[in-house]
């Protein structure tokens, strides 16, 4: 058995020089692989964090289809995992060999052979768990930055719908990742803890296992007793005192690692093996049964926020299609023509300055002059004092999400009353004003998804649409000068 130890201690060596630079290793795999797929491309940034994306999430698959390929092999010593059995099933396995009959020299070396394979088997699952940790890690990072550079990027609605889908989508292979890091004892807990998912959302599915991840991790704590120390050696008059915690089993553990610790714990207290440091052993099970519980249940904590958001914005996008049938209800198809173009030439624009916005209003003049009297600004003016502000903020949430707006838009609450006195009176001087004040410089959508918001929550006439659509259009740019000018004429 000696040429079985020494070997042990090569391939312990070995791994361990791995293990070291692991974290170095992995990340240098990933950002070589990055470079391979752009091929000295020019991309854009969101072409470019998408193929980020796409070959980590590659790498990841790559290993766990290793991971599966592999993990038949740690099995050949009596379907034990060898972590932490290295010096038992060894020594059995070669008790059998050496009583079998046929124990020529060949055959051993074949033994010996098998030994090796099974332990460097076991520690390249390791090795492959620890890295696909690694990448995992990296995959809330990754979204983000896709996310933010696709934020940017001028969409209208039914392409910016796909782009959810497609984050929902990558949120589905994120999440079957993360669990399958888990270790398959804990994995078939959890399905059985979980229960039904049968219509949850995927929000509400990630929120259920986040919160029973939780419970489980508090359960696995509170099961955990008091480590007790084996009792001691004797014979011949020399005792020999144990310490209470096993010094070849530690924190933390990886995925297979902590199998194999499962599978000991059940060996010790199933089968005649032996129960030294039994009480260490099942501690430090549910101890670090509790990390990975806990560390999945932060992943899908994440997953859930980012989750939630793609849906909300899929609702808003509906929120807004159905808005624009509204418009088209209430005022006509014109109207609805007008209020899609007004937002789709918003996109990628900032909002003007007040002297730039009072300019272009000037070109609106004529044609509201003749259409607005005192009655009708007045009519416009009881519309927004009717305005539901729990409603506004509502409205403003969802075509903000709708319309791709950045940035909160609580600020624009302020302009309400400005709107109303303008209204009243006839000059949007002072409302340009305030307008500059507060976000000049910012998306013009943040406008767009504002007088949306006032038309979905008043009941406006269709004066007020009008007149809403000149005032909002004045502060973007002079492209529907021509056809709101008309539109107002013939109403």
């Amino acid at each position: 058995m000696n040429e079985q130890v020494y070997n042990q201690q090569q391939i312990d060596n070995e791994y361990n020089a791995r293990f070291n630079t692991l974290l170095t290793d992995t990340t240098r795999e990933l950002e070589e692989r990055k470079n391979a797929a752009k091929s000295a491309q020019v991309l854009a940034p969101p072409e470019s964090a998408a193929v980020d994306q796409q070959v980590t999430l590659e790498l990841i698959d790559l290993k766990k289809k290793q991971y599966i390929s592999i993990a038949p092999n740690i099995y050949g010593l009596f379907g034990q995992s060898p972590f932490f059995m290295m010096e038992v099933l060894p020594r059995q396995k070669m008790r059998e060999f050496l009583n079998s009959g046929s124990a020529d020299s060949q055959a051993l070396m074949s033994l010996y052979a098998m030994f090796d394979n099974v332990y460097k088997s076991a520690l390249e699952l390791k090795a492959l768990s620890l890295s696909v940790d690694i990448l995992a890690g990296k995959l809330a990072d990754l979204a983000n930055s896709r996310n933010q550079a696709e934020s940017v990027v001028p969409l209208d609605g039914t392409a910016w719908f796909a782009v959810q889908s497609q984050r929902l989508s990558i949120i589905g292979l994120e999440l079957n990742i993360h669990a399958q890091q888990l270790p398959e004892f804990l994995q078939t807990e959890l399905v059985a803890a979980a229960g039904s998912l049968t219509g949850m959302t995927q929000t509400q599915v990630l929120l259920h296992y986040k919160a029973t991840l939780e419970r489980m991790a508090s359960t696995k704590m509170a099961e955990i007793k008091p480590v007790v120390a084996p009792p001691p050696y004797k014979s011949g008059g020399i005792t020999i005192n144990f310490r209470a915690n096993n010094p070849k089993i530690s924190a933390p553990l990886s995925k297979p690692e902590l199998e194999a610790l499962n599978e000991l714990v059940y060996l010790q207290t199933h089968t005649p093996i032996g129960t030294k440091w039994l009480s260490y052993h099942d501690a430090l099970l549910k101890a670090e049964s509790a990390r990975h519980l806990t560390s999945t249940s932060n992943a899908l904590g994440g997953l859930a926020e980012r989750s939630n958001e793609a849906e909300q914005i899929q609702s808003a996008i509906k929120f807004t299609t159905d808005f624009y049938k509204e418009v088209s209800e209430r005022f006509g198809v014109r109207a609805e023509a007008l209020a899609k173009e007004l937002s789709e030439n918003a996109k990628g624009k900032t909002i003007r300055n007040a002297g730039e916005a009072i300019k272009a209003f000037d070109q609106y003049k004529d044609v509201l002059s003749k259409k607005f009297g005192v009655q009708d600004r007045e009519a416009i003016a009881r519309a927004l004092d009717a305005l539901d502000k729990e409603v506004m903020s509502k409205n403003l949430t969802a075509f903000g999400k709708g319309l791709k707006t950045i940035g909160n838009l609580t600020d624009l609450f302020s302009l309400l009353a400005e709107a109303q006195t303008s209204s009243k009176s006839g000059d949007w001087i002072p409302f340009f004003v305030k307008v500059e004040s507060l976000v000049v410089g910012k998306g013009a959508t943040a406008l767009v998804a504002f007088m949306f918001g006032l038309t979905a929550a008043t009941p406006m006439t269709i004066l007020g649409f009008a007149l809403l659509t000149a005032v909002i259009s004045s502060l973007i740019d002079d492209a529907l000068v021509g056809k709101i000018n008309d539109y107002v004429i013939n109403l």
